[in-house]
């Protein structure tokens, strides 16, 4: 998609270098057509960009480290991969299954940075989403990034 600007954030928040970067060059993109794969991946344009909890439910969660989390791709479903902007684990992304996003336990790390995260897209070729297959070992836990914090 043609560039159309950097998405608004959250006084405090800062999008990593490698997402402000791809915002500068394009304003969004699907990683797969659907000739390729039945749903694909659909990295959100910046008017898009929200938190995780209000493009799954449509309203905000708390407390929970989801003022951090934000929708950077669609892959279909009502299921998206959030990327956290928070300061220590800043561009980490994560599985947010529309079902058990908000459940510690069941968010996998995918991908270090979003550029990690575009590198497993592109380079995935089978029918279904890479952190899904049965030899993908998840980089750990998202919430676990948080248990010595508290997030209000």
């Amino acid at each position: 998609m043609p560039a159309s600007g950097l998405p608004l954030l959250p006084s405090g928040l800062d999008l990593p270098a490698d997402l402000s970067r791809f915002y500068e060059l394009c304003g969004g993109g699907v990683i797969y057509s659907r000739r390729i794969r039945p749903a694909p991946a659909r990295i959100v344009g910046p008017q898009e960009f929200q938190r995780i909890d209000l493009a799954i439910c449509g309203e905000a969660i708390s407390p929970g480290p989801f003022q951090f989390w934000f929708a950077v791709a669609d892959v279909a479903d009502g299921n998206y991969i959030a990327i956290d902007l928070h300061p220590d684990n800043r561009g980490k992304c994560y599985d947010c299954f529309h079902e058990t996003f908000t459940m510690p336990g069941y968010v996998s790390v995918i991908a270090s940075s979003f550029t990690d995260l575009l590198f497993r897209l592109v380079h995935h070729t089978d029918d279904s989403s890479f952190w899904l297959e049965k030899h993908f070992q998840p980089l750990g836990e998202a919430f676990k990034l948080y248990r010595h914090e508290s997030i209000a």
